[in-house]
């Protein structure tokens, strides 16, 4: 049975750090696969990863979506949908 593992925000924050502290503070989102801490806070070194690349999207380190960004885009893509198909609703009426 698969099933995924939750883990407290402050393990996650002492993960990152110890990857972090580990490389110096450089960019790590590339090549951190080998990192030798995954089994000591129990995850896999791909979910290390996606942890240490979404801290250094949101501190401006690396280029992408923020989390407020990506929490903030479905909410205007309904938005947008809604006033476009709505308009589309009533001129179809009209």
């Amino acid at each position: 049975m698969n099933k995924s593992k939750k883990f407290f925000p402050e393990i996650r924050e002492r993960a990152v750090r110890m990857v972090q502290e580990h490389h110096g503070g450089v960019s790590v989102a590339v090549g951190s696969r080998g990192v030798s801490i995954t089994p000591k806070i129990g995850c896999v070194a791909q979910m290390l990863l996606e942890w240490v690349t979404r801290v250094e999207i949101d501190s401006g380190r690396s280029e992408g979506l923020s989390t407020a960004e990506r929490e903030y885009q479905p909410r205007w893509r309904r938005a947008f949908d809604t006033v476009y198909h709505g308009s589309a609703d009533r001129e179809k009426a009209a």
